[in-house]
């Protein structure tokens, strides 16, 4: 194994705090500016109907975790721009303790590159501070992992309980944490300590972690079944994609251009050094992917359970690399040598620049969607002044329905096109249920399952809501 390249405590924590700065900087700007996403728009409606008393998951249909949305309860009284800069700490955390994991198996170096490349990242920088599960969760777990490390180290076994009582919670509040358990187990067993007590400890870890899931499971049993439930119903109708899954993971990985080819290039070198601790982030990162290929339909936010494997084999491979150009360039001074360190610095930037707008703009097709997604708030406006308030209104897009404070039917806050294929709902089903709850429109904005109802449904659309505004491609159907 390779020694590592030790800075000075002071040195490195003083990098690890600049670059949390700056990140902390850059996700408030994005916290203010970033329109609110449609994953976010499920999750404030969810929040909102538990505001009026109706319980998630037997009454509320959701994809989220119960640890997360009860977190969400808690905080109903905060307004969405609040909300996000109380989402921002668990963005700096999973940075922080990243860059802790990496310096403890990779050196400080490569663990203040790994920081930098996770908080660039453009799939981070846009979803780190929304009122999602993934990072949360993630930033939970990751600490858990950091404890089990520095507890095997030094044997504290209080750290060691601690850790496995977090990573549980972690995974009671996003499920994409699961591939996290390996890692810290494989950390356990692969510790400098004696064998017999590098098993106890993963024994205890294990211990501690299956007691704060029983613990979970016994005050949120009912809405764990619940969503079980749903999830088992949608897999024995819907098969899993492996090309569909496989292109949410490959644009993912294609959006994070930097991040991916500097893991490869990391994997490259470990490829010389079979012993390095780095091999066990490897298989963590495969784990993951793993994980997300038997998913149905995952999101591209699932998909940031690879950006810390990824950072961290990343950060080692830019730091092998920054040594090659060293020895062909020079170090960094005024003269040609400084010149072409900056230029490279510029394209980095550049790129990932260009990669941050891709993200921003993938759901955009033509001028059309353009427009529509910077008009948001006019779209919001339009919604609300020709529907009526406190009335069941049907909309396609939760993030016009919350901006427009307008509600459907509790039973239909997390409408897709997935609950239509997986057979939770039928066209008749939702015509019926959509006529006895009172709704009084429906709304269709830029959103696609719409498509997948039958021509039946959308000829009773028409019948039963004649009347029709539309402005921006959004398209109001009322009574």
């Amino acid at each position: 194994m390779n020694r590592l390249n030790p800075l000075r405590p002071s040195s490195f924590f003083g990098g690890l705090s600049l670059l949390l700065l700056g990140h902390l900087l850059l996700q408030l700007i994005a916290s203010f500016t970033l329109p609110l996403s449609y994953d976010e728009g499920l999750n404030l409606l969810v929040r909102r109907f538990m505001q009026l008393g109706y319980e998630p998951y037997q009454e509320v249909p959701t994809v989220a975790w119960p640890l997360f949305t009860g977190w969400l309860n808690l905080l109903n009284d905060i307004p969405i721009g609040g909300l996000r800069l109380l989402f921002l700490p668990f963005s700096l955390l999973l940075l922080f303790s990243t860059g802790l994991l990496a310096r403890d198996l990779a050196g400080s170096p490569a663990a203040l590159a790994a920081v930098f490349l996770l908080a660039t990242a453009p799939t981070f920088l846009s979803e780190a501070g929304l009122i999602l599960d993934v990072v949360p969760g993630l930033s939970l777990a990751l600490l858990a992992g950091l404890l089990a490390q520095r507890s095997a180290a030094g044997g504290r076994v209080y750290w060691l309980l601690f850790s496995g009582l977090l990573w549980g919670g972690s995974l009671l509040g996003s499920i994409q944490t699961l591939a996290v358990a390996p890692l810290i187990l494989m950390l356990l067993v692969s510790s400098p300590a004696p064998q017999p007590r590098r098993w106890l400890a993963a024994g205890l870890w294990l211990a501690a972690a299956v007691a704060a899931l029983i613990l979970g499971y016994s005050l949120a049993g009912p809405a764990i079944k619940a969503m079980l439930a749903r999830q088992q119903m949608l897999h024995q109708n819907l098969a899993v994609d492996l090309v569909l899954n496989f292109r949410v993971i490959g644009q993912f990985l294609g959006f994070n251009l930097w991040l991916t080819l500097l893991a490869m290039i990391g994997l490259a070198y470990l490829v010389d050094q079979p012993r390095h601790r780095l091999w066990l982030v490897a298989i963590w990162g495969l784990l993951s992917f793993a994980w997300l290929m038997v998913q149905l339909s995952p999101r591209l936010i699932d998909a940031a359970s690879l950006l810390p494997p990824l950072a961290i084999i990343g950060g080692w491979g830019l730091g092998q690399v920054g040594q090659q150009l060293q020895r062909l360039l020079g170090p960094v001074r005024w003269g040609p040598s400084g010149l072409l360190w900056s230029g490279l610095v510029i394209v980095f930037l550049g790129v990932n620049w260009t990669r941050f707008n891709a993200y921003y703009l993938r759901e955009v097709d033509n001028q059309d969607s353009l427009t529509q997604l910077e008009a948001q708030p006019a779209l919001a406006e339009f919604i609300d002044q020709n529907t009526p308030a406190e009335e069941c209104v049907i909309i396609d897009d939760p993030a016009l329905a919350v901006l427009a404070d307008r509600l459907p039917l509790p039973q239909l806050a997390g409408l897709s096109s997935q609950w239509l294929a997986g057979g939770l709902l039928t066209d008749r089903e939702l015509a019926q249920m959509i006529a006895e709850g009172g709704c009084r429109a429906i709304v269709f904005s830029n959103r696609d399952y719409h498509l997948s109802f039958a021509e039946a449904f959308n000829s009773w659309i028409i019948t039963n809501y004649p009347h029709q505004r539309v402005f921006l491609r959004t398209r109001i159907y009322q009574q």
